[in-house]
């Protein structure tokens, strides 16, 4: 199992943290400024075919998560996400599965380059 609070010794990271708070209309800012839920999920359903190693996509909002056919397949894309300066978190029960969450204020010109390097990181960590 992954251990509490996403800590994980093996990977140093060096970066920003942006902390955002929830609110009501949350999912319509979302849905106006960056429409990030669904380029995210379509991303991911979108490379299933190339990435046949993603079992499910799945979420609401500004949270989305992709279930890898096991723990190794999702260290391997967040660790070829790492190469590209592009941090994910590992999740889940059996550690399978990758979320992808990113804070309202990312501007889109970021979030289409976070997506850029998503696919990147996707299509070179199959085996």
């Amino acid at each position: 199992p992954s251990p509490a609070f996403l800590s994980d010794e093996s990977v140093q990271v060096q970066g920003y943290a942006f902390l955002t708070s929830s609110s009501e209309d949350e999912a319509a800012q979302e849905a106006e400024h960056l429409k990030g839920s669904f380029f995210t999920h379509a991303l991911l359903t979108g490379l299933r075919p190339q990435v046949p190693q993603i079992t499910d996509v799945r979420g609401l909002g500004a949270m989305v998560a992709a279930e890898f056919t096991d723990a190794e397949m999702a260290k391997r894309v967040q660790a070829e996400a790492l190469k590209r300066r592009l941090i994910l978190l590992t999740c889940g029960v059996d550690a399978d599965v990758v979320r992808f969450l990113f804070p309202l204020s990312t501007s889109p010109d970021v979030f289409d380059e976070a997506l850029g390097l998503l696919r990147e990181a996707l299509l070179a960590a199959r085996p």
